[in-house]
């Protein structure tokens, strides 16, 4: 790094970490049993991670100890399929289940393109979620003349114990000058969606349907749960084949997302406005040629008209984040055997 501006010619190591590791093992053991008509999916999972590093940081703030941590824990999971009529299936899943930090979550002490430099700590306790989730799904007959309906919905919650996130914390880093974001524990989050999605066969054509819901709360700081995506819808029509032209047309539609984290984030997480972008694609299937049970080849074109929007989940400095790339092109040739 050279941090001697104007000139930037110091060039100096910034390493943010030096021979990080993590070392994982675990058992794991699943059983589908059959009860009458209802298909029960049980598992249960031991993990155990064990992290270190020679050193992290650089600097005056290097750090050689400290650094050794290990998780172990136990998660489970049980799912029942059970179907209700002739293409009508329900389900349910409860579960525990957890996620250990990762080496940048654990010892990466950098500046990123947020704005922001990265203090990473070695310490950091394992995320431990509970979810329960109920739904439907299946190929439902006679609703449309064409052909079967394929869909699933479900609606779920999620409660994250030690939720891994980085909070702002007002302090500058001296080296950089950049503001602080450190790598912390959540006492607890909890996330809630409904999302579903339909095939539907219209004489030639295609139909489908799909939308998302989401909604985080932190409940450590009482606020809405930073870094949420949106609600979103989209609808799709295109036309299938066994061998010629196909093709499909897509509209993605993105509600503003003004659900903001404010204490976490010291009012840095800014609301992103909503967007209606298309996309397109027409391609040409072989069918079988030489070794090849299929060969195709498509056109894609994302953003069809060009629209300027932002993601929400896109990191990028307060203020002057980033719009998504405007419309792009791609061809390409694929085949499968």
């Amino acid at each position: 790094m050279d941090n001697n501006a104007p000139f930037f010619n110091n060039n100096r190591r910034n390493d943010p970490f030096d021979q990080g590791s993590l070392r994982s093992s675990g058992l794991f053991v699943q059983d589908e049993i059959e009860w009458g008509r209802a298909r029960i999916i049980a598992g249960a999972r031991y993990d155990r991670i064990e992290g270190d590093a020679r050193s992290k940081g650089a600097g005056p703030a290097m750090r050689t100890t400290g650094l050794e941590h290990t998780d172990d824990t136990l998660s489970w999971s049980l799912g029942v399929l059970y179907p209700l009529a002739d293409g009508i299936n329900a389900y349910a899943n409860v579960g525990r289940a957890w996620r250990a930090a990762d080496m940048r979550e654990r010892f990466e002490d950098s500046a990123r393109g947020d704005g922001y430099y990265h203090v990473g700590n070695p310490q950091l306790d394992p995320e431990r979620s509970t979810s329960i989730e109920v739904g439907l799904k299946g190929s439902a007959k006679g609703i449309v003349r064409s052909g079967n309906v394929d869909y699933r919905v479900s609606a779920y919650r999620t409660r994250i114990d030690d939720y891994i996130a980085g909070r702002i914390t007002g302090a500058i880093h001296p080296g950089s000058g950049l503001p602080i974001k450190l790598t912390e524990n959540l006492d607890e989050a909890v996330i809630r969606g409904i999302e579903g999605a339909a095939a539907i066969p219209l004489g030639r054509f295609v139909v489908d349907l799909a939308f998302t819901w989401l909604r985080g709360d932190n409940r450590q700081d009482d606020e809405p749960l930073a870094f949420m995506p949106p609600p979103e819808a989209g609808i799709g029509i295109g036309q299938t084949t066994a061998h010629g032209a196909y093709w499909r047309t897509a509209l993605r539609a993105v509600k503003r997302q003004d659900r903001v984290g404010t204490r976490f984030t010291a009012g840095t997480e800014n609301e992103t406005p909503g967007f209606v972008a298309a996309d397109a694609l027409l391609g040409w299937r072989f069918g079988k040629v030489g070794g090849l049970s299929d060969l195709r080849a498509e056109l894609r074109v994302i953003n069809l008209f060009d629209r300027g929007y932002h993601e929400h989940l896109t990191e990028g400095v307060s203020g002057e984040e980033l719009l998504a790339p405007g419309r792009s092109a791609s061809l390409s040739l694929r085949g499968s055997f």
